[in-house]
């Protein structure tokens, strides 16, 4: 922000030094021992003086770190230094990917994760935070891309959860800083790469079993498939055996209808359904020991209590079946 000026002064006096034309001054970065910085400076570091004054225009500083020196030296003058300095990195000017993806797996976390430098024009790692985002690209349309956006720390992003569920060829991850300091949107793109099939990792029901009764086989028989953990069909497995076993739904409660009913009642049907959001159950009553005119009942889930509660009865005789339909949003029985 301030350019370095010189004032050629005669030796015992405060006068300036009247030179001829093409007297030059060159500026070198040394550090405070006066080792010479190379590539330290940017910008022009040879100035003609004119009427005994240099003035630099735009040098810029390549390089961070504090103990610094300008050198100024022209032939036949006494070399001349700047006052000691520190010089901080600059803003973010260039996002450089040290470390690709490699090798990845659908459904799991890439083994090799993206590394990503931020640095400023001189190439030195920016200090102030900045956020990394990425997304996925393959054949010019967004891909899913699972993981965490991260924050540089010393001008380094390490991502460490970045996952593609999806198997296929050429895919491609673009990164982009968003500086929210300077006003700098920068961005990266990564080689392209491919993400091929994991291992066995799940098993996926297709076809859910029907039709089950008591000692007999299901009509409808279940139906698996064997998927890696990004969800697609595990083909060349033909090794894995699948052991099918019945287990009781958790979420399933048994409630008991025989405290609500005559002891000889005899229930033949229980048809369970739901309107907005309640589950009513309508139990086909079929004989009471004595009669076969006898109400079917229906009974609603309460949430509140925990409990069925009668809802209404519904003139029936020998009832057998009762059938739930839902028609034009209506329900009917």
């Amino acid at each position: 922000a301030h350019q370095p000026r010189l004032v050629l002064i005669v030796a015992g006096s405060t006068f300036v030094f009247q030179h001829p034309p093409g007297v030059y001054f060159t500026a070198n970065l040394t550090t405070f021992d006066n080792e010479t910085v190379p590539g330290g400076l940017g910008g022009s570091v040879m100035v003609e003086a004119f009427l005994g004054r240099v003035n630099f225009t735009d040098l810029s500083m390549l390089v961070s770190g504090h103990g610094f020196r300008i050198r100024f030296d022209s032939p036949g003058f006494p070399t001349s230094f700047s006052p000691p300095f520190r010089a901080v990195p600059g803003t973010p000017v260039w996002v450089d990917i040290l470390q690709d993806v490699d090798h990845p797996e659908a459904g799991a976390s890439f083994v090799q994760q993206p590394v990503l430098a931020v640095t400023d024009v001189g190439g030195n790692l920016v200090a102030v935070p900045v956020l990394i985002s990425v997304v996925s690209w393959r054949d010019g349309a967004r891909v899913e891309l699972q993981g965490t956006n991260v924050p540089t720390m010393g001008g380094l992003a390490n991502f460490t959860d970045l996952t593609i569920n999806r198997v296929g060829n050429d895919f491609l991850l673009v990164f982009s800083v968003s500086d929210a300091c300077c006003g700098a949107t920068l961005g990266a793109n990564g080689s392209l790469f491919n993400v091929s099939l994991g291992g066995s990792a799940q098993i996926v029901e297709l076809q859910t079993p029907e039709n089950a009764r008591g000692g007999f086989a299901f009509g409808v028989q279940p139906a698996v498939q064997i998927v890696d953990a990004g969800g697609n069909d595990v083909s060349d497995d033909n090794a894995s055996t699948i052991t099918a076993s019945i287990e009781k739904d958790p979420s399933v409660r048994m409630e008991v209808l025989g405290s609500l009913l005559s002891p000889n009642t005899h229930v033949r049907d229980l048809e369970a359904f739901e309107v907005n959001g309640t589950t009513y159950v309508l139990a086909a009553l079929n004989y009471d020991g004595v009669t076969y005119n006898v109400q079917s009942v229906l009974y609603r889930w309460d949430l509140t209590t925990r409990s069925i509660v009668e809802v209404q009865t519904v003139a029936s005789n020998g009832a057998a079946d009762w059938d739930h339909v839902q028609v034009g949003g209506e329900h009917y029985l």
